[in-house]
Formats: C-alpha cells, sequence, structure tokens
C-alpha cells in the first residue's frame, strides 16, 4: 500500500477489505505528550480488519484527511467496482481508483481495487460500493459495501 504525503500535517488513512472483508477507520494525532515529538509533516496509518457487512462501515476523518478504501477484486472475470453514486464533492472527494494485480502467475488471479477519496469539509456522506460487470447495466451487483463518512 502506498502512503500519501503532504507538505502540511495530515492524517492518512487505509480501508482494506480482504479476501473476508476489512475495513479501516481513521484516528488522528494529537499535539501533546508523545505525539509532540513528532515531525508535523509524518503521515499517520492505521488498519481495522472487519468482515462484509449488510450495514454501512463507519469512518471517521478530519478535514483535508485523504483515505482510500481498498477492495478484492478480479478484473479477469469482468467484475470492477464502481461509486453507485457520486459523493458530494463539497464534502468527499473521489480522487482516484487503481487496480492491483496479485503476485503470482496463476491465470485468472485477482487483486484489489485502492480508491482513493480526500475529506474536504465538515459533514457526513455514504459511500457505496458496487461489485459489477460495466456492460450489464440492468443487473444487480455480485456485491455492495456501503460507508459512513463522517468528516469532522
Amino acid at each position: 500500500m502506498r502512503m500519501m504525503t503532504s507538505k502540511k500535517a495530515a492524517s492518512y488513512c487505509a480501508i482494506t477489505m480482504g479476501a473476508i472483508f476489512a475495513a479501516v477507520i481513521c484516528l488522528y494525532p494529537t499535539n501533546g505528550g508523545a505525539a509532540a515529538s513528532s515531525s508535523a509533516s509524518e503521515n499517520v496509518v492505521i488498519t481495522i480488519t472487519a468482515k462484509f457487512s449488510e450495514h454501512p462501515i463507519p469512518i471517521a476523518v478530519q478535514t483535508g484527511t485523504q483515505f482510500t478504501i481498498t477492495l478484492p477484486s478480479n478484473v479477469t472475470t469482468g467484475y470492477s467496482w464502481r461509486l453507485a453514486k457520486e459523493p458530494d464533492p463539497k464534502i468527499l472527494k473521489f480522487v482516484s481508483s487503481t487496480y492491483v494485480e496479485s503476485s503470482g502467475t496463476a491465470i485468472g488471479r485477482g487483486g484489489t481495487e485502492v480508491w482513493t477519496f480526500q475529506a474536504v469539509a465538515k459533514g457526513s456522506q455514504t459511500v457505496k460500493m458496487d461489485y459489477a460487470r460495466p456492460w450489464e447495466k440492468n443487473a444487480s451487483p455480485a456485491k455492495s459495501q456501503t460507508f459512513a463518512v463522517s468528516v469532522q
């Protein structure tokens, strides 16, 4: 996983949904105690693993934080993750998505999709991700996962 850097102090959060499923909730550095000795330009990466859920998975980030959601994927099947609906760009901005193939040489091996978002302003947004084939417009997604993002 790649860490984003910034010249100003920032927190970086990664949400990883593994073979069974994983998610990340972001925590923030403080200016007191042990954190006071840290450089202001250091990033904090915290990952929490969970299972796919029928309920939204909560994510809490500070304004200005960039975070990722990593989902298991296998593009050789034609399936890929997509946003069911773009988030409100005044609160949460979609930055990018990339497919990362797993190591190995097996034909048809899977990988992960890494989705990056930027917390722009305070507020709440629901991010729903659907795993579907892009050409099957009227078909239900094979999987869906919703995240409840709170920007503080």
